[in-house]
């Protein structure tokens, strides 16, 4: 009969020292700090491997001459699930797992249109619709407009990229300016629409 000999486990063990468990960042890369405990029950040289969501890491591979490794990686958008597997001089091997979420920071402002009423309408009306549209790379916060420079009003959006608006507006007699800008979710402004409403006496 065969004998097969089990190889004991390894009496090391690999720690992720940093970045914590479920780190966030706005940076396309990440510096991990890993530690191989304890120090001197590993065999050196070693090899550590790392995967990133079941791919290879960016560095994949590094040699391990102590016990304590630091090296980066790059991120992809989203979340990270890095794996890392360390591998001493007796091909023993133990792993350990990290996951980093890469938030892209959105620094591209909204747009905005006014699409009615047209710029120069002539209203014999107090109240005058406003309607438009208002486009982002993530999502459309908020509508902003104000009327000859008044207060600041606040339209709330949906958060989709398309966000289509509608909202009345009170103009005097005589020439009104209504303003309206988008906002998003990072704050970023849209530049402002204006239009010009000249309102009648009715007759």
């Amino acid at each position: 009969s065969t004998l097969y000999l089990q190889e004991p486990p390894p009496e090391f063990t690999l720690q992720v020292m940093n970045p914590p468990q479920d780190f966030s960042t706005g940076q396309p890369s990440v510096e991990f700090t890993l530690s191989i405990q304890p120090p001197d029950a590993f065999l050196y040289p070693g090899m550590l491997t790392v995967t990133r969501n079941g791919q290879p890491g960016s560095p994949p591979q590094l040699a391990i001459d102590g016990p304590m490794i630091q090296f980066p990686q790059q991120l992809q958008p989203g979340s990270n699930n890095f794996s890392f597997t360390v591998r001493d001089a007796s091909n023993a091997q133990v792993s350990a797992s990290s996951t980093v979420t890469y938030s892209v920071p959105d620094n591209e402002p909204p747009t905005l249109d006014i699409l009615n009423p047209a710029n120069g309408s002539l209203v014999s009306t107090s109240s005058v619709p406003v309607s438009g549209t208002a486009t982002d790379n993530v999502g459309i916060a908020s509508i902003k407009y104000s009327v000859n420079d008044g207060s600041t009003q606040t339209v709330s959006a949906n958060q989709a990229p398309d966000f289509p608006f509608a909202f009345p507006v009170n103009v005097a007699l005589g020439s009104n300016t209504v303003k309206a800008w988008s906002v998003d979710a990072a704050d970023n402004q849209s530049v402002q629409a204006t239009v010009t409403i000249t309102r009648t006496q009715q007759q």
